[in-house]
């Protein structure tokens, strides 16, 4: 009978203490690893966001190296070569700061695909130089410099758009998808002046190649709608009070110039008043 009271005041105590011990254990270790979790992803994005904010900088550069190396290929190597030179060097530090940036971290922490993506957009970088060559040498088309380069820019962009898978927040998911947008419609700028630099070097324009001059002004439009709809009112203000004033209206006169102008030809644009505007803008 003793046993079977000593049992069964065990078996209540360690009902009333061990279990629910047991129990508030099992929560603080589950909170303690949650939590973890989080700081984990947190900082994975904040590596993963550094490396999207660099590959935009440099996606910057090579964006100005294609709009002067459009206008160098339309004048046949009378213009932009001073610029030309210049923005390489430009866009050399912007790929030497994203690789040293990524050779600093342990990319193996962070999103297998968006190291993947990433990965890939660099390794294109490898036929930078060749392109460069051809280039200088006058012996590559000027539609495909401008494809290269934009090819390029396109696999960065695409990396940086996957991070907003990545993340739980509502609101990082968001900011980043108007991020994206904004870096897209600003891509399609970037392809406009090197067209517009193109067309106006050679002083002529193709029925093609205004069509797709049309295409990339509505496109750019049609970004920055989406940028904006995902942005507060406050910034969205901010935005529409920055895009205005004499740099942008002569931008427009220029657009209109290359999209009306009848003859397709003889615009009596300075290319490199075109380009240094576009690039304000």
């Amino acid at each position: 009978m003793n046993i079977l009271n000593n049992t069964s005041i065990k078996i209540k105590l360690f009902l009333i203490f061990v279990i629910p011990a047991l129990v508030l254990l099992y929560q603080i270790a589950s909170s303690v690893i949650q939590k973890s979790s989080v700081v984990n992803e947190a900082e994975n994005l904040s590596v993963s966001l550094q490396i999207a904010i660099k590959a935009s900088s440099l996606v910057h550069e090579l964006q100005k190296e294609r709009g002067a190396t459009a206008g160098f290929l339309g004048s046949k190597g009378r213009k932009f070569s001073n610029t030309l030179t210049t923005q390489k060097q430009n866009t050399n530090q912007k790929i030497d700061a994203l690789k040293t940036f990524i050779k600093s971290q342990n990319i193996e922490a962070l999103q297998k695909s968006f190291v993947k993506d990433m990965s890939q957009a660099i390794s294109r970088l490898d036929n930078l130089n060749s392109i460069r060559n051809q280039v200088n040498s006058l012996s590559i088309k000027k539609s495909d410099a401008i494809a290269f380069y934009t090819n390029t820019n396109g696999v960065f962009l695409d990396s940086v758009a996957t991070l907003a898978r990545y993340s739980r927040n509502p609101k990082i998911i968001k900011d980043l998808n108007s991020f994206v947008n904004f870096l897209y419609s600003k891509e399609r700028a970037g392809i406009e002046r090197a067209v517009g630099a193109g067309a106006f070097s050679s002083d002529k324009i193709s029925t093609e190649g205004r069509i797709k001059f049309n295409n990339l002004v509505a496109e750019q439009n049609s970004y920055i709608k989406s940028c904006k709809i995902l942005k507060s009112d406050k910034e969205t203000f901010y935005y529409d009070t920055l895009i205005q004033g004499q740099v942008i209206q002569d931008v427009e006169k220029m657009r209109n110039i290359l999209l009306t102008t009848q003859s397709m030809n003889n615009f009596n644009i300075d290319p490199n008043v075109w380009f240094n505007t576009i690039t304000k803008k």
